[in-house]
C-alpha cells in the first residue's frame, strides 16, 4: 500500500510539475517572431479528445507491457530474475512491472521536453532514482514494521540478477516505442508550425546567432560563459 500511495506524490510528481511551469516549445523571440503559432490555443490542438484518447492508449499500453511483458519474459521465456537463478515470485514479478512503470512514465516526459534547464534536469533525474532508492531502503528490515514482511530482501535478489536489467531495459523501450514512432511520423511527414519553429530553433544558423546563456565551461574552470562568475550569476 505504501508503494501505491507514493506513486503520485514521489515517482511521478516533479517531472509534470516543472514540465507544466518551466516548458518552452520554443523560444520566445520565435514565438513574437512567427504569431500563427498561437493558433493551437483557438484550434485545441493540445487540449482534444483525440489527445485525451491518444495519451490514454499510451498509459494502456504501459500497462499491457507492464503486466504481460513481464509475464511472458519470467513464465514464458524463463528468464530468471533472481539472483539465485530461480524464477521469481509474486512480489519480484510486481516489483519489476512497478520499476518498468516509473521509467516508461517518465521518459515519456523526457520524449516531449524541449526546454531543459537545470531545474528540469535534476527533477527528472531525481525522479528516476527515486524508485530505486526507496525500494532499496524499503526491502530491507523496514517492510517488517510496514506491514509488507514478504518484501524483504526482495529488491537485493533482483539487482543480483543480470536478466532484471535486461528485462527492464527491453519493455521499457517496447512501452517507449509507439510514442517515438508517431513523435517520428507526425515531426516528418505532418509537421504542425511548431514543428517547423521548432527545427528553426535547432539549426546551426539560429544557435550561432543565439548562444545559449549560462553555458559553464570547465576549460574555464566550471564558470559562466558569459560573465565568468562561479556557481550562480545573474546570466543563469
Amino acid at each position: 500500500p505504501w508503494i501505491r500511495i507514493i506513486w503520485n506524490m514521489v515517482f511521478t510528481a516533479a517531472p509534470i510539475i516543472v514540465y507544466c511551469v518551466l516548458e518552452q516549445d520554443v523560444p520566445a523571440d520565435l514565438a513574437l517572431k512567427y504569431p500563427e503559432l498561437y493558433r493551437d490555443g483557438p484550434d485545441d490542438v493540445q487540449f482534444n479528445g483525440f489527445k485525451f484518447f491518444q495519451w490514454t492508449c499510451f498509459a494502456i499500453w504501459d500497462g499491457l507491457v507492464a503486466i504481460f511483458g513481464v509475464f511472458v519474459s519470467v513464465y514464458g521465456l524463463g528468464f530468471a530474475v533472481d539472483s539465485d537463478g530461480n524464477n521469481a515470485d509474486y512480489w519480484m514479478t510486481q516489483s519489476v512491472s512497478y520499476t518498468v512503470l516509473c521509467f516508461s512514465v517518465n521518459l515519456h516526459l523526457f520524449l516531449h521536453t524541449r526546454y531543459w534547464n537545470c531545474i528540469t534536469q535534476w527533477s527528472y533525474w531525481l525522479t528516476l532514482i527515486s524508485w530505486p532508492i526507496f525500494a532499496f531502503i524499503y526491502c530491507s528490515s523496514i517492510c517488517v514494521f510496514l506491514e509488507s514482511p514478504p518484501m524483504y530482501w526482495v529488491w537485493f535478489n533482483l539487482l543480483g540478477s543480470p536478466s532484471f536489467y535486461f528485462v527492464v531495459v527491453v519493455l521499457v523501450w517496447m512501452a517507449l516505442l509507439p510514442d517515438i514512432i508517431i513523435h517520428y511520423v507526425r515531426r516528418t511527414f505532418f509537421p504542425r508550425p511548431v514543428h517547423v519553429v521548432q527545427e528553426i530553433a535547432n539549426s546551426s544558423e539560429y544557435r550561432a546567432e543565439h548562444p545559449p546563456q549560462g553555458k559553464w565551461c570547465c576549460e574555464k574552470g566550471d564558470c559562466c560563459c558569459n560573465c565568468m562568475a562561479r556557481l550562480w550569476c545573474n546570466c543563469c
